[in-house]
């Protein structure tokens, strides 16, 4: 565990320019407060989302720092579509005036998705939509940026913040995507999602090993943004979480936090100052505290016959 004082001091020196980040999902809440922050620090930043006036929104904030050339860019995509996913990875390295086509993708975050309140929805792909949001997707991204995440120096990170360590029964590996008639929930899907994900980053690591490209399953607890509304909550929980929004950060047992603050935990793991946070860590929080994983996830999960049969449904799924 680490203190928000040591990650405020070790993020508040960093100098990055030079370097290329990606925020999937960085329109608004976390990720748009992260993509501020890294561009703060220097880095060219690209943000894909869906709404094009929020994202014009993070673009003025970010024109106050541009004291070193940085550049940022919007690109909008639905990440619940692997046609989309494949557009990122090809658009991306052209954006910033060809930035990642020419020295690779030191930091590529993944935020997009979010808890799914309304039932189950299919794309026109004819997927799940929160299980293509919030896990394939996951996998595509990073996969089909590989190349330019380990062309870069250091080689990249991927961050995907999300339910790291969390989860309540064993998925149900012939049902990821919970099509079974009754199978769909919100909890269950987030089950399936944080443990899947879990999952995705200790198998990513096992391939790349320690010196390879690094990703990161973090789990941020509870960011105060929009997500009641945006997320399409049913009433009345948004309006009982403005209701107590502002009194919620003083409740020590909740472990609130602001986007702002969420950010320097999100940077300070992705630039990684300390030397702490290996390959595959699941991290849960401001404070950066590494676990273990769900009971499934970190026994079965672990195992080289579920990680195999995980990574080789989501390839199936997503064409990578």
């Amino acid at each position: 565990m680490t203190t928000l004082s040591h990650i405020a001091g070790a993020t508040g020196t960093l100098d990055l320019t030079g370097r290329n980040a990606v925020v999937v999902g960085g329109t608004q809440g976390i990720g748009a407060s992260v993509a501020l922050l890294l561009h703060s620090k220097g880095s060219n930043v690209v943000i894909t989302g869906r709404n094009p006036a929020r994202a014009d929104e993070v673009i003025r904030a970010a024109s106050a720092n541009q004291d070193r050339g940085q550049k940022i860019e919007f690109l909008s995509a639905d990440t619940s579509l692997v046609s989309e996913c494949r557009r990122i990875a090809e658009e991306v390295p052209r954006m910033n005036g060809g930035a990642v086509d020419r020295a690779g993708l030191h930091y590529l975050v993944l935020c997009a998705g979010g808890l799914a309140f309304r039932g189950a929805k299919l794309t026109k792909e004819g997927n799940e939509t929160a299980f293509m949001t919030n896990v394939a997707s996951r996998f595509a991204i990073p996969s089909l940026l590989h190349p330019y995440l380990n062309r870069a120096v250091p080689r990249g990170t991927v961050l995907n913040i999300s339910g790291a360590g969390n989860g309540f029964r064993a998925p149900d590996l012939d049902d990821l995507q919970l099509q079974k008639p009754g199978a769909f929930g919100t909890l269950a899907a987030a089950n399936i999602a944080s443990q899947v994900n879990d999952v995705v980053a200790k198998e990513w690591a096992r391939r790349e090993g320690e010196g390879g490209v690094r990703y990161l399953h973090a789990f941020p607890g509870l960011v105060m943004t929009n997500g009641p509304e945006n997320n399409n909550m049913p009433f009345p929980l948004p309006f009982l979480y403005n209701l107590y929004r502002p009194i919620l950060p003083y409740i020590p047992f909740l472990g609130a936090s602001t986007p702002e603050t969420y950010a320097r935990t999100a940077v300070y793991a992705l630039t990684n100052p300390d030397g702490t946070l290996p390959n595959g860590a699941l991290v849960q929080k401001v404070d950066v505290k590494v676990v273990e994983g769900s009971k499934w996830s970190k026994e079965e999960g672990r195992t080289k016959e579920v990680a195999e049969r995980v990574w080789a449904y989501l390839r199936t799924v997503t064409g990578v």
